[in-house]
C-alpha cells in the first residue's frame, strides 16, 4: 500500500476535503505533486480530485477553498478529466476519507502518512445500470426535445426518458425485429399509456440515410459502435454527424484497457464480447471523438462510466457531442 510523508500538509487537505463533502462531493483525492511524494514548500499548490461534485458548484467550491486555506489551489472534476490527464490522476490519486461522527476518527488513515484508497465492502451496482444513469444525467444537462436511441435494443432508456417526462417526443431504432418485438412488449407493460404513446419503434440501418432517423435534437448510442466494422463505422458516423445533425449526440463504448479485470471470465479473449469488431483505449476514444467534433463543429465532453481501476480506468466510457 503506497504511503506519503505530508510535512504539515494533512491538516490543509483535511480541511480542504471537509470544505467539498459538504458541498456534495461523494469522494475527494489528494492529487499532483504531493501525492507523488514531493516534499511540500512555499510553492506547493494543493491539488485536489473530485467527484460527484453536483453541477455548477465547482467555481463556488474553488473559490471557497482559496479563500478558506489562504494559498493557490486546483480542483479537478474526475468525471470531466481527459483520458490521459485522468489515467495520471488514477494512478497517483490518494483518498482523503470524509470524518465519521465518531470522535478521533482521523479523514486520512494511518500515523503522519496518507493511505491510497482501497475500498472494501461496497456493493457495486450492475455496470449497465451505471451506464444508464451516466446516460441520463448526460441528457439532463443538455435539456428534452426530440430524441431518438441508435440501436435501442429492449428500450430500457427510451423507457427511462419516456417516465421522466422531459421529452415531447422519443424514438428508437434497431436491425433486430426480436429486439424491437421484446421492447414495444416490455414499455407497454411498465409505462403509462400516454408515455408509451409517446415513443416510436422501428426497423433500421445505422448505415443507411433514412429519411426517419431525421427531425430530433438528441441522438443516443450506448454501446453500439463496437459492433461495427470499419466500413460500417465510417457510414455510421457520416449518418449520425452529417446527415442527422442533431444538437447533441450521446455514444458510450467499452474501455479495452479495463478487460485485463476480466480475463479469467473471457479466457484468451481480448475483446469483451465475441459480437465486438473493436473496442478503443481511453485515448483511442477521446482522440476519435476529437476528430469527429473538429471535422463537424461540435463540442465534446468525455467521462467515464462504472468504478474506475487505478491503473486501468473506468470499465466504460462516454462522449457527449453538442452544438
Amino acid at each position: 500500500m503506497r504511503t506519503l510523508s505530508f510535512d504539515g500538509c494533512k491538516a490543509v487537505a483535511e480541511k480542504g476535503a471537509e470544505l467539498l463533502y459538504r458541498r456534495g462531493a461523494r469522494r475527494v483525492w489528494l492529487v499532483g505533486s504531493l501525492a507523488m511524494g514531493r516534499r511540500r514548500d512555499v510553492h506547493s499548490d494543493i491539488d485536489f480530485a473530485v467527484d460527484g461534485l453536483p453541477p455548477g458548484q465547482q467555481r463556488a467550491a474553488l473559490k471557497e477553498l482559496i479563500r478558506t486555506l489562504q494559498q493557490h489551489v486546483n480542483l479537478i472534476e474526475l468525471e470531466t478529466a481527459v483520458p490521459n490527464l485522468r489515467q495520471h490522476i488514477m494512478r497517483y490519486r490518494i483518498l482523503i476519507q470524509r470524518r465519521t461522527e465518531k470522535p478521533g476518527t482521523p479523514a486520512i488513515k494511518g500515523d503522519g502518512t496518507f493511505w491510497a484508497a482501497r475500498e472494501k465492502g461496497r456493493s457495486v451496482r450492475p455496470l449497465y445500470d451505471q451506464r444508464l444513469e451516466s446516460v441520463m444525467q448526460a441528457l439532463a444537462a443538455r435539456g428534452g426535445g426530440r430524441l431518438i436511441d441508435l440501436g435501442c435494443g429492449r428500450g430500457r432508456l427510451l423507457g427511462q426518458l419516456a417516465a421522466s417526462g422531459a421529452y415531447e417526443a422519443l424514438a428508437g431504432v434497431d436491425l433486430s425485429e426480436f429486439e424491437l418485438k421484446q421492447a414495444r412488449r416490455l414499455l407497454r407493460r411498465s409505462l403509462k399509456p400516454a408515455e408509451f404513446k409517446m415513443i416510436t419503434l422501428f426497423q433500421g440501418l445505422l448505415t443507411f440515410r433514412d429519411p426517419r432517423l431525421l427531425g430530433y435534437d438528441t441522438a443516443t448510442a450506448t454501446e453500439v459502435i463496437e459492433h461495427l466494422d470499419l466500413p460500417r463505422r465510417l457510414a455510421f458516423e457520416q449518418v449520425v454527424f452529417e446527415f442527422m445533425q442533431t444538437r447533441t449526440v450521446v455514444i458510450t463504448t467499452p474501455n479495452r484497457e479495463y478487460n485485463i479485470n476480466w480475463r479469467s471470465r473471457a479466457g484468451s479473449r481480448t475483446l469483451r464480447h465475441p459480437g465486438h469488431h473493436f473496442e478503443w483505449t481511453q485515448q483511442q476514444f477521446w482522440h476519435w471523438a476529437q476528430s469527429i467534433a473538429n471535422r463537424y463543429g461540435y463540442d465534446v465532453h468525455w467521462a467515464g462510466i462504472g468504478q474506475a481501476h487505478a491503473n486501468y480506468g473506468p470499465p466504460s466510457q462516454m462522449v457527449v457531442f453538442w452544438r
